[in-house]
């Protein structure tokens, strides 16, 4: 069952977006992996692939974009353009 556990709390683009975990409870896990998903997907989307590792113990943890995009512009924009809005 998947599980929100935290919220990022910060001045940055992705302010107050979920981090959603699946696995062993973070408390109980050997380690963990986190898990970012694609331009367009969710968090919940890169997560359902969790169920296909056969690992015991592991915690695997998928913030999610706001927007569902890590970056607020096209990769065939400049990289000055999506630097500037990831760094305001």
């Amino acid at each position: 069952m998947n599980k929100i556990i935290h919220n990022i709390i910060s001045n940055d683009l992705h302010q107050n977006q979920p981090i959603i975990q699946s696995g062993t409870k973070l408390d109980n896990a050997k380690s963990v992996m986190i898990m970012i998903h694609g331009r367009g997907a969710t968090a919940e989307d890169i997560l359902s692939l969790s169920a296909e590792f056969n690992f015991d113990g592991i915690a695997y943890l998928a913030p999610q974009a706001k927007g569902n995009t890590w970056y607020p512009y096209s990769f065939l924009s400049p990289i000055d353009a999506s630097a500037k809005r990831i760094y305001e």
